[in-house]
């Protein structure tokens, strides 16, 4: 299945991205390759190798050296870090045509550079063991068959133009450039949905001729927004790509579709047991004796695009025990800061359907009593 080249679902090129998907996709390859080869060039010390020059003794110490690690990790976790982002900008301009909305990337961006940095972080302590491990199997390989260091340094020296090279070879930059770039994409369409506030689920969509089983069992399944359409511990985070290669998509279920469903189907229900679950305009969740809206969560990350659902669901777990009812005309404000010390107050008044409803908003600091 990891050698399977699934051809782009038809969706990408109706929401006129899969020409930058693919181009995207040829970028990071040759971006990851070009990593390998100055990271080469750095360990050898020298990009020419001449049998009259002195030993660098660096060589072997470098496979030791952690701080010289961590620098070609930094620059490795960049190159991906930037290319996710790129993809997830594709992803939730994918998510603007499939809705007929013009979304703000500057709402999305908060959470995708976040998503971005954790995902980029998590390649690289895949991919750069496996090189460590390479390299140094050639060099204990080479001093058992008693090689000199010069010749050690040559075989080092010589997996940049080495297209049978395993240490970190060419299909396997490929691999990870199409199948993050999906990833990337599904990522940036599903924070897209969520800005718009009027999607409830996903619908995976596949159907193509040739897709692997695992693919075709997902097609057309629906889930609401936040859930996963599979768990698998070996790969993947629920949404596509399915496996390496994999190039399915997602639609969009909105709040509008919602109201043909079934009375009973899931997505009907518009209650969530946190302020973290509630991913539309319709769902609520109560907490404490008042109810938290997705219209006035909406309304705080307006506002203040650097709030997200969790910093919220924080405010509100603080004051929980000791929140003030208001009375039938009146609002009550409770002053509290967050992690970072800013200042927000939280405004319980009189809701329509519920004796009480929640708003945030942020400010410089409480009033004085």
């Amino acid at each position: 299945m990891e050698k399977q080249v699934e051809p782009y679902h038809p969706e990408y090129a109706a929401n006129r991205v899969k020409s930058l998907l693919e181009r995207l996709e040829e970028e990071l390859q040759q971006a990851l390759m070009r990593w390998f080869t100055e990271f080469l060039d750095d360990l050898i010390g020298v990009k020419k190798i001449a049998k009259d020059e002195p030993l660098p003794g660096f060589i072997l110490a470098r496979l030791n050296d952690q701080v010289w690690w961590k620098t070609w990790s930094e620059k490795l976790a960049e190159i991906l870090t930037s290319n996710i982002l790129s993809a997830m900008r594709a992803g939730s301009h994918s998510a603007g045509r499939q809705l007929a909305m013009n979304l703000s990337w500057d709402y999305i961006q908060p959470a995708a550079v976040e998503w971005a940095r954790q995902n980029a972080g998590k390649l690289v302590t895949g991919i750069l063991p496996d090189i460590q491990t390479g390299i140094s199997q050639i060099v204990t390989a080479g001093l058992s068959e008693g090689k000199t260091i010069y010749q050690i340094r040559d075989e080092i020296a010589g997996l940049r133009n080495d297209a049978e090279q395993t240490v970190f070879p060419d299909w396997r930059a490929a691999r990870i450039a199409r199948t993050e770039v999906i990833r990337a994409h599904a990522q940036g369409a599903k924070l897209g949905y969520e800005e718009s506030g009027v999607v409830r689920g996903m619908r995976w969509l596949d159907g193509q001729t040739g897709a692997c089983p695992k693919c075709k069992e997902l097609h057309n399944k629906t889930i609401r927004l936040g859930e996963k359409f599979y768990i698998d511990p070996k790969f993947g985070d629920g949404l596509p790509p399915r496996h390496p290669h994999c190039r399915c998509a997602v639609a969009p279920v909105t709040l509008d579709q919602v109201k043909y469903l079934p009375t009973d189907h899931p997505l009907r229900n518009n209650r969530r047991n946190s302020i973290e679950e509630i991913t539309d305009i319709q769902a609520y969740t109560e907490i404490g004796g008042v109810r938290v809206t997705g219209e006035r969560l909406r309304h705080a990350k307006f506002g203040h695009p650097e709030s997200t659902s969790q910093s919220l669901q924080e405010l509100i777990n603080r004051i929980e025990g000791s929140i003030q009812k208001p009375g039938k005309f009146n609002d009550v404000r409770h002053y509290i800061q967050d992690k970072s010390g800013k200042w927000w107050v939280i405004v319980v008044s009189p809701g329509e359907g519920s004796p009480f409803m929640v708003t945030f908003h942020r400010v410089h600091k409480p009033p004085k009593k």
